[in-house]
């Protein structure tokens, strides 16, 4: 939610005794309105298009190829990474680290455009970890995660 604050100016002649003399007054009033974002649902975002677990074990790495970068930012929820992706036409995929740490992976295309699924993304396992307790990954704009099975 953002405020915004305006100022409304209200100018008006108010004749005087004399008809060939007017008087003009200035009058300002402030108000303040509350500017709400509209949510978008994002396709890509529906709770199937998640993945925490690998081969019954916890998506424990994630990394992109040479020339991605990556923001991270503060997101509460894997939905929230995945709508935060979604929104940015350059976002190859999501990894949200753990749902109790909120903090949230974006990698960005390099290249001021890109193409659905021009770059792979790799995830892997943690032999030791129970699924869906690490990452959670979802595919972005001009992205798809590939699974590497063989990390322990």
């Amino acid at each position: 939610m953002r405020r915004q604050q305006r100022k409304l100016i209200a100018i008006s002649r108010l004749p005087q005794a004399n008809p060939s003399k007017s008087v003009t007054t200035t009058s300002t009033m402030t108000f303040t309105a509350n500017v709400y974002a509209s949510k978008t649902a994002y396709a890509m975002c529906a709770s199937d298009n998640f993945a925490g677990t690998l081969e019954n074990r916890a998506i424990y790495f994630v990394s992109g190829p040479p020339g991605i970068t990556q923001a991270i930012i503060r997101d509460a929820t894997r939905q929230s990474c995945c709508e935060s992706c979604a929104a940015n036409p350059l976002c190859v995929g999501s990894a949200l680290l753990s749902p109790s740490s909120g903090l949230c992976n974006l990698f960005i295309a390099p290249t001021p455009t890109c193409s659905v699924n021009q770059y792979a993304l790799s995830a892997g396992y943690d032999a030791g970890s129970p699924g869906d307790t690490e990452f959670f990954v979802s595919n972005g704009n001009c992205g798809a995660y590939t699974m590497d099975l063989g990390y322990s």
